[in-house]
């Protein structure tokens, strides 16, 4: 219990009505979690989270609320937290009502519309490859050093993140590594987090359902970068259109990596095969397992990164090159008889071309390749169609299927993305609704050495069906569905 008069020095702009000896257990936005002594965050907007449930939170035991205005009168014995800005604060209060965890360890972000949970990931492996303590927040789980939790965000609130960086710190952690959405920047999920450094990867087209426009999306992440300390660094793939841009305006000491000659810190591919890659960075020479040339720029960012918070480059190399893919990200898994299944998160047109790109360019000599992809429901709906046909234009069989489809028809989505393919693609491709059954009709059609992609839901455990997640792993029934 924290004693809300030692929090409140956090929040500037403050005014307080009520007494301020209230004594504060946790801090929640969410009604149903609210109990005796919590601070509640009345968010703006209707809603569970909104103020409308004022009363509600304070007959469940809140004792403090974070509000923007007072409507009403007050109730006696509730103290009254009134601000500008209600989700801000409440990212300042609960990293302060943690002891201010993140300033503890070396935070380090990474935002981008692909590659965040590689990059993100590879960094967490490669500190603890290096005898480091390390956190990871991220979209295939949360780490404490080697223990994994539950996936939960790709950036929870400040309510999750502080009391788990907390337990980072408790356990040695000197290091945290965390995706950054565009979302989480946009909803102000990371103030209170202090950074020492971020990472931008690329943009390209995602999340049109929720930021409108592309320049709103790219304005999102930059917000991000433009509100960094000057102590930090900011890292940029200044071979992405919008990377220089990226961190135009930021305080924070500006370094990049790319192929370009520009870049400071270059790397070049040597070779690019089925096997891995050879890559020189700032020529010094490193053998990945991961494939393809996307992931050539996770390592490069990884590694510049790396060397930006103290490491020996000679050890972030040798070490890197130890470190093999990441849970669906372009996941191999090869049958005895040659057939290989490449499982991967893509779930955006422009992942969909780099991932069928490099499969194409790598195949074996006839090696046909067969994707199956589908299309999550409640999102972007005009990139349907364009999903579509980038995988049809690079595969020589497609099959449509369903993604999570959420609250929506899964046909009607296959319908959407089926509207993007021309006559020729369509006498190349099938519909089979069920996702198994897709998979396994893929990989029973397969011959040796042709590849399987099953392209857009990763490491995900679950399959998300009219609100209900019910369990499914496509690494899973791939592997059962090449006899392994």
């Amino acid at each position: 219990m924290t004693l809300l008069s030692d929090l409140l020095p956090v929040l500037a702009d403050a005014e307080l009505i009520g007494p301020r000896g209230q004594t504060v257990r946790k801090i929640e936005y969410w009604l149903g979690e609210v109990g005796p002594g919590d601070l509640y965050v009345a968010i703006p907007g209707a809603g569970p989270e909104g103020v409308d449930r004022i009363g509600g939170a304070i007959a469940a035991g809140a004792r403090t609320i974070l509000v923007q205005r007072l409507e009403g009168q007050p109730v006696d014995g509730v103290s009254y937290v009134l601000v500008a800005d209600p989700v801000k604060s409440m990212g300042r209060l609960a990293h302060a009502l943690h002891g201010f965890p993140s300033q503890q360890m070396r935070v380090v972000g990474v935002t981008g519309t692909n590659g965040k949970t590689t990059t993100a990931t590879l960094l967490h492996r490669l500190f603890r490859g290096l005898g480091h303590g390390a956190g990871l927040l991220s979209n295939i789980g949360d780490y404490i050093n080697d223990a994994a939790g539950e996936v939960r965000y790709t950036t929870g609130p400040a309510t999750f993140q502080a009391p788990l960086m907390a337990r980072m710190a408790a356990a040695g952690c000197a290091y945290c590594f965390m995706e950054v959405s565009s979302q989480g920047s946009e909803e102000d999920r990371v103030e209170g987090v202090a950074f020492d450094g971020a990472i931008f990867s690329n943009l390209t087209r995602d999340h049109l359902d929720y930021h409108g426009t592309m320049a709103a999306y790219a304005a999102a992440k930059k917000r991000w970068f433009d509100r960094l300390p000057p102590d930090a660094f900011a890292l940029t793939n200044l071979d992405d259109p919008r990377g220089e841009w990226m961190t135009r305006d930021t305080r924070a000491r500006r370094m990049s990596y790319g192929m370009g000659q520009a870049a400071q810190v270059r790397f070049r591919i040597v070779e690019e095969t089925f096997l891995g890659l050879t890559l020189e960075i700032d020529g010094r020479p490193l053998r990945s397992r991961l494939l393809g040339t996307f992931n050539a720029y996770n390592i490069a960012a990884v590694y510049a990164a790396a060397c930006e918070l103290g490491q020996d480059p000679a050890r972030v190399a040798t070490v890197l090159s130890t470190l093999g893919p990441v849970e669906g990200r372009m996941q191999p898994i090869r049958a005895p008889d040659g057939r290989l299944a490449i499982v991967d998160y893509a779930h955006s047109p422009d992942a969909v071309e780099k991932v069928l790109g490099h499969i194409r360019a790598s195949r074996p000599t006839g090696a046909r390749i067969v994707t199956v992809i589908g299309c999550g429901g409640g999102g972007d709906v005009g990139r349907r169609p364009i999903m579509a046909a980038a995988a049809a234009a690079l595969s020589d069989r497609l099959i449509l299927t369903s993604d999570n489809p959420r609250f929506e028809d899964p046909e009607r989505i296959v319908s959407d993305m089926a509207a993007g393919l021309d006559r020729e693609a369509l006498e190349r491709t099938e519909t089979v609704m069920d996702r198994r059954e897709a998979i396994e009709h893929a990989c029973a059609q397969a011959r040796p050495n042709d590849i399987v992609l099953i392209a857009g839901k990763g490491c995900e455990r679950y399959q998300d069906v009219a609100g209900v997640k019910r369990p499914f792993d496509d690494t899973a029934v791939a592997s059962a569905a090449l006899g392994l």
